[in-house]
């Protein structure tokens, strides 16, 4: 009997056991990815969610602002490992004669699908946001305010304004050096150092002929695409090395009507415009030629987003309080439009990851946060001078850590601290199944040693 009641008790102990490691193990593993886009709403109190991996697309249950005195700004950004969205909201307080705004960032977390924290920036209306590549940054048009706020993403707090008169589209340099900022009142684009410290000034320009609004930049980082207001499109090649002089080429496009939002396709060959006035959007290949007939889609298109797998763009449509999604293969709208709250503007990459990693940058071939190399750029690396006394080829490896297979003789390097870690909830959840493993053999040792 008293074995019986044992083994009762071992059984009961086991099963909680096994019910608090499962417990454990969904709080400590990564959430299941999606490709959510986060739609900013300029006359509603929350934030749009779609689900764009169902078929056909469809609406989540939206995310309220921390007051409901708030409505958003136009600009919306996302992080690279899709962890975070960002959007800036406007609050109004003191009376109806005499309203008082402020503005501040809000960042939130994917997974949970609420508001975590804020970080005030300004007083006064702001436009673009950008996340830079790497992830450490957000970056804030205060369009009013005349200046570009720079905020920590770790510590959500603003390390730096740097001047920049009436800033509007911002784009990052895929090795998260350089952000280019639509300086509308000077026509130009303006451009941070972000190499430098204290990061205070411009560090240079390209002048334009019209005022840039929306930015694109190609994913090798050598062109900038720039709408502007006078129905033009600019292409620019770029050298921040200065090697070719900063400025490679320039030329332009005429649009049909005034653009707005611009995106660029993953692969670097097509850009989507959202024509505002025309209703519709303009797809144009890189080389500067346009589609024969623009994509109509509905009224007053403002922000644009593709997914990171090229499949889909979405169109924010401000004057319809509706999103739209074109089927890249076919450049086709798709037949319904999604619902979203009241004049939706969504300027900015709003669309997380398909895909999200903690090393999203490993392939543009600029070292990052994290990479030892990426592509052919080794870091001025070489066999011999990381310990191989024979020389040889070194190169770098798909998870941009150091392939010294081809190196011969001498001392290898210390092991790689780059490449793809292990997300810190993945190693939770490997102890935690070890743990559970070693736990468990143990408690059937013991069972059996007690009959």
């Amino acid at each position: 009997m008293k074995k019986i009641l044992k083994q009762k008790s071992y059984l009961s102990f086991l099963m909680n056991f096994i019910l608090g490691i499962l417990l454990l193990v969904n709080f400590t593993s990564p959430a299941q990815a999606r490709a959510l886009a986060y739609i900013s709403n300029m006359g509603s109190h929350f934030i749009s969610v779609i689900d764009t991996e169902q078929n056909p697309p469809t609406a989540l249950p939206s995310i309220p602002f921390l007051t409901n005195t708030e409505v958003a700004a136009p600009g919306v950004a996302v992080s690279p490992n899709g962890r975070f969205a960002y959007v800036v909201s406007a609050k109004q307080t003191g009376t109806p004669a005499m309203p008082v705004y402020s503005y501040s960032l809000n960042i939130i977390d994917t997974a949970q699908q609420r508001i975590t924290a804020q970080v005030e920036v300004g007083p006064t209306a702001t436009a673009g946001i950008a996340v830079s590549p790497n992830g450490q940054y957000v970056y804030v048009a205060n369009l009013q305010a005349n200046h570009v706020s720079i905020i920590n993403t770790v510590t959500h707090r603003k390390i730096a304004d740097v001047p920049v008169p009436s800033p509007y589209g911002i784009a990052v340099s895929p090795d998260s050096k350089w952000v280019y900022v639509a300086n509308r009142q000077n026509n130009r684009i303006d451009m941070i150092d972000m190499q430098t410290s204290p990061i205070s000034t411009v560090a240079d320009h390209i002048p334009l002929s019209s005022p840039p609004t929306g930015i694109a930049i190609s994913p090798n980082g050598n062109f900038l695409y720039v709408t502007s207001n006078n129905n033009k499109l600019f292409f620019v090649g770029i050298d921040p090395t200065r090697q070719q002089g900063l400025i490679t080429s320039l030329t332009s496009l005429n649009l049909l009507g005034i653009p707005a939002g611009i995106a660029i396709t993953p692969d670097g060959r097509y850009l989507y415009v959202a024509i505002n006035q025309a209703y519709s959007v303009s797809v144009i290949d890189t080389n500067g030629q346009s589609s024969p007939s623009p994509i109509v889609v509905a009224q007053n298109p403002t922000g644009i987003a593709i997914r990171s797998d090229g499949q889909f763009v979405y169109v924010a449509n401000y004057g319809s309080n509706t999103v739209s999604v074109i089927d890249t293969s076919t450049n086709t709208k798709l037949p319904a439009d999604i619902a979203v709250g009241t004049q939706p503007a969504a300027f900015g990459n709003f669309i997380t990851p398909l895909v999200p990693s903690p090393f999203a940058t490993c392939g543009n071939n600029a070292i990052d946060a994290g990479e030892d190399c990426d592509g052919s750029n080794l870091n001025s690396k070489t066999c011999s001078n990381s310990g191989f006394a024979g020389g040889g080829n070194l190169s770098c490896g798909l998870n941009c850590a150091f392939d010294t297979s081809a190196c011969v003789s001498g001392n290898p390097p210390p092991p790689s601290s780059g490449g793809c870690a292990l997300n810190p909830a993945s190693k939770a959840s490997n102890l935690v199944y070890w743990f559970s493993g070693f736990s468990l053999a143990v408690l059937l040792l013991k069972r059996r040693n007690a009959l």
